[in-house]
């Protein structure tokens, strides 16, 4: 084994922790986002500044989906780092 073997192991767990914390908070936030704003439509408040399902679907994509993708795509970039055999 090279010495690469524990630096690429170790940045490989690295990114896999900062991945997981990041897609599970971006994960709760947009729960807690989408939970609010049907809580607030089901007590009659509407979907608020006159937009639809649409908008808010996209806006919630948008803003929850992209850290998610991200998270995501760290974690399994380290899993893969971590895999690797020097």
């Amino acid at each position: 084994m090279s010495a690469a073997g524990p630096v690429r192991g170790f940045f490989g767990g690295l990114l896999m922790v900062v991945g997981g914390i990041l897609t599970a908070l971006a994960g709760a936030c947009t729960v807690y986002w989408t939970w609010g704003t049907l809580s607030d439509v089901s007590k009659g408040h509407g979907w608020g500044l006159n937009s639809g399902l649409t908008d808010w679907l996209l806006t919630t994509a948008m803003i929850g989906g992209v850290p998610i993708l991200l998270g995501l795509a760290l974690f399994f970039l380290g899993r893969w780092l971590r895999g690797r055999k020097a």
